[in-house]
């Protein structure tokens, strides 16, 4: 798996989640390869959580009847299972951009609060649709406006917990990730 263009840090056998494989991967140099992560506290929802940072998923639990919603391949169904992904996120005020990485695909999204945007979901269902990510109290509301109906995502923070929660036609996904 290639590694992403950031910074260098020292190695910690402790972490299970991608930023540990690549670790492994790279230990005969006994330096890793960390997000230089940005996180401020937004001008909208005032909760001075900080957003910015590595969070790893120690499981997967999406449930097989959402990716079969969602036209997922019988073969990447299969291997989604046992996935374990990791999320980077970078924050400036309203702006964030999210690194979802996982040894099958990784995906990027760059947003800012209010704006609409075209979103390109190559490598996860491969549709592309209209977002607008608005803050819902403290969470970050996404909704995509295209071929499926009712469809989008909500992220919330819990202490060192990153809870998402995606929705598509009545059906819905829940995943939470540690603050690594």
């Amino acid at each position: 798996m290639p590694l992403p263009p950031y910074g260098v840090a020292k190695s910690s056998a402790s972490q299970d989640c991608l930023i540990g494989k690549w670790r492994k991967a790279e230990s005969f140099a006994s330096v890793s390869f960390f997000p230089i992560v940005v996180g401020s506290m937004c001008s909208v929802c005032q909760s001075g959580v900080s957003w910015g940072g590595i969070f790893c998923s120690p499981f997967n639990l999406i449930p097989i009847s959402f990716l079969v919603l969602m036209r997922i391949d019988f073969a990447t169904r299969k291997i989604a299972k046992l996935l374990k992904p990791q999320k980077v996120i970078e924050q400036n005020e309203d702006s964030f951009t999210i690194h979802t990485y996982s040894s099958l695909r990784n995906y990027l999204v760059t947003f800012k609060v209010g704006e609409e945007f075209d979103e390109d979901n190559k490598g996860l269902d491969n549709r592309k649709c209209k977002s607008l990510v608005t803050w819902d109290n403290d969470r970050l509301t996404c909704i995509q406006k295209g071929e499926k109906k009712n469809r989008g995502w909500t992220h919330w923070m819990e202490g060192d917990k990153l809870h998402l929660e995606m929705f598509c036609e009545g059906q819905v996904c829940k995943q939470t990730f540690q603050r690594a």
